[in-house]
């Protein structure tokens, strides 16, 4: 079996992740609190996605206020903090960045 191409199909699936993530927001904040960590976590996947499909400013502005976000509503040392930091660095990986 041939291996798929990787190149345009891991940006479409970004894409894809980035559109998906963005259009269920709305319903999700209409349903939760904005600091909700369901609500953190998908605010998380679409930087993410946002990274990986090449909207970097986007991605980058996304992840520092998702640490500012939750380290105000749950502290530096909660674990949706470390999530939280753990998608920055991810998207800093993406990005070509080494250091939050």
């Amino acid at each position: 079996m041939d291996a798929a191409p990787t190149g345009g199909n891991r940006t479409d699936d970004a894409a894809s992740r980035m559109r998906s993530a963005f259009a269920a927001l709305p319903a999700l904040l209409a349903r939760h609190e904005a600091m909700d960590p369901e609500v953190m976590d998908l605010r998380a996947d679409l930087a993410i996605a946002c990274a990986e499909s090449g909207e970097l400013e986007s991605a980058l502005q996304q992840v520092g206020e998702l640490v500012k976000d939750a380290e105000r509503s749950v502290g530096p040392e909660h674990e949706l903090t470390a999530r939280m930091r753990a998608a920055r660095d991810t998207v800093f990986r993406v990005v070509g960045l080494t250091e939050a």
